[in-house]
């Protein structure tokens, strides 16, 4: 068994991308970096073999390929000196990027700029209830499945607002804020499977508007006079509308409904507008936070006491900043994150596990259609309770979480953790209210939160706090008090990097020395980064 190579790694995703680059460019230039005095071509290959060991290899012989002064063997032993000897030892690929610059080479932006957090365990989806867990073993993908399960969630926590439950002095329903963040074609597009769960009862609110508004119609002038005007009616609310037509759709369902937009851009045009959707109406609607709004014509005012939006949005890095400009708004700490970064296998449309899946989904529909009829037959608030010993328990672990986050994190992330603490309940009330689907037992007026669905809920939830943490670094680094090159800077140095090496990767940003010291004084205030008492630097993990 080969020991470990120390202190080097294996390119990233976006390196390699960055390197093939470089590689065809090069042989399409044909350029020969020369074997002389200047020991250019040693250059390019201890700047390679230093960073990536032998794993380099074949990306070093590839970009030498034109070079004729020396045969390929000669290469391949070039290759191995550069890996046994310590000159140039804290050299780094951007060493490679600026000599390829002097030829002419322009080097690609990376396109990491998230660390991704693992899946969700099997064990979520074991305990899962029947009925999710039944559809969720049908998506092969693990990212896939778990987009699903979170999409799935979040439109259902829109689709029964007669259930309630009290938190810290406050009635609260089980609405969801979910963002997907991923490139393009990367597998978002499962969210929609998500929407048809609740398609039927959409559309049984649509049919009873038409026929309200036939009716309505059909009357005589005189009559309408004492007749109120029809309500439309909807579960699907559209994200580009004005924050006028949203209060009123929602004063006209009950406070309630869904946005959902597989274009994240769509909601954010909306709210740039200043007719638009405003942060502040999606932010109060989280909390039930009193909205209001009033109309010029008849000199309307409308007041929604208590609004309960489910959001579910998917869309890329750059569409989460446009929305979340910076992490002290108040919408950051209200969502729900999930990304990734994988790249996705084509599906075929004619493929059975597609059609199977797609099946599975329309008969669940029909399932969560008969459960909302059921409930909304009761005519009456349903109180979703839990334990006295589960709600200790929720209080241990929150309070250990949210010591743990802010010592790593700051005080900044509280409002993460105190947020999560109320999502917790919210999903635990999803659970229960699906278990109902497969149980004999008929829900009653009050809903006790079964162990099974608590501790499901805090365990999905606490592995939701990783990608919250991915997405604050982001946003934190990515807001305005770091410039765009400041955050160039700090995100293409490596985990653990000499003064040496940040100096290099300055040169090759046309960044002035003394600029990026200022930047890295500036990191280590910051706790982005660590000094270590050899003078070395390195990545701060939270």
């Amino acid at each position: 068994m080969k020991k470990k190579e120390e202190g080097f790694r294996a390119p990233s995703e976006s390196e390699k991308q960055q390197l093939d680059y470089i590689i065809e460019e090069v042989l399409n230039k044909r350029i020969c970096f020369k074997n002389d005095k200047s020991k250019e071509l040693t250059n390019v290959c201890t700047s390679i073999a230093h960073s990536y060991g032998e794993a380099g290899r074949s990306f070093f012989l590839s970009l030498c390929e034109g070079n004729n002064d020396l045969l390929p063997y000669e290469k391949e032993n070039l290759y191995s000196d550069c890996l046994k000897s310590k000159w140039g030892k804290y050299s780094t690929i951007y060493s490679l990027f600026n000599m390829v610059e002097k030829h002419g080479i322009e080097v690609p932006e990376p396109l990491d700029s998230f660390t991704q957090p693992e899946p969700l365990s099997d064990d979520v989806y074991e305990a899962l209830p029947t009925f999710l867990k039944k559809i969720s073993h049908s998506v092969e993908s693990k990212r896939e499945r778990d987009i699903f399960l979170l999409s799935a969630l979040t439109v259902l926590s829109g689709c029964f607002p007669m259930v309630k439950f009290s938190y810290r002095g406050f009635e609260y329903y089980a609405n969801l804020f979910t963002f997907i963040i991923a490139p393009p074609g990367s597998g978002k597009s499962i969210i929609n499977f998500a929407k048809i769960l609740a398609e039927r009862i959409h559309a049984k609110k649509l049919a009873q508007t038409k026929k309200e508004w036939e009716i309505y119609k059909s009357m005589k002038k005189k009559e309408r006079e004492n007749e109120e005007t029809p309500k439309h009616k909807m579960l699907f609310i559209p994200a580009n509308i004005s924050a006028a037509s949203i209060i009123q759709t929602l004063n006209e369902n009950e406070s309630n409904g869904i946005i959902f937009e597989t274009e994240a851009d769509t909601l954010i045009g909306t709210i740039m507008k200043e007719w638009g959707v405003s942060s502040e109406l999606i932010r109060n609607s989280f909390q039930h936070e009193e909205v209001s709004y009033r109309r010029k014509l008849n000199d309307e005012y409308i007041v929604i006491t208590k609004p309960s939006l489910a959001i579910l949005l998917s869309g890329t890095p750059n569409q989460l900043e446009k929305l979340i400009t910076h992490i002290e708004n108040g919408l950051f700490s209200r969502f729900l994150f999930y990304f990734f970064n994988d790249k996705a296998k084509f599906n075929n449309d004619l493929d059975d596990n597609y059609k199977e899946f797609s099946k599975k989904i329309k008969n669940a529909s029909i399932r969560i259609y008969y459960l909302f009829l059921h409930f909304e037959k009761m005519k009456c608030q349903i109180e979703f309770k839990v334990t006295d010993t589960q709600r200790i328990a929720h209080q241990e672990i929150f309070d250990y979480m949210n010591e743990e986050t802010t010592e790593s994190m700051g005080n900044g992330f509280s409002a993460v953790v105190k947020r999560l603490g109320l999502i917790v309940y919210r999903v635990a009330m999803i659970f229960t209210i699906l278990k109902y689907i497969d149980s004999k037992e008929k829900p009653e007026k009050t809903l006790i939160c079964d162990d099974a669905e608590f501790y499901l809920s805090m365990y999905l939830v606490k592995s939701l706090l990783e990608q919250s943490i991915s997405v604050f670094n982001h946003l934190t680094l990515s807001s305005t008090k770091y410039s765009q090159l400041k955050y160039k800077f700090y995100k293409l140095l490596p985990e653990r990097f000499t003064r040496g090496n940040a100096d290099e990767l300055a040169i090759y940003l046309n960044l002035n020395l003394k600029t990026a010291e200022s930047y890295l004084e500036r990191f280590i205030k910051d706790n982005k980064i660590g000094r270590h008492k050899g003078g070395s630097y390195f990545k701060m993990k939270f």
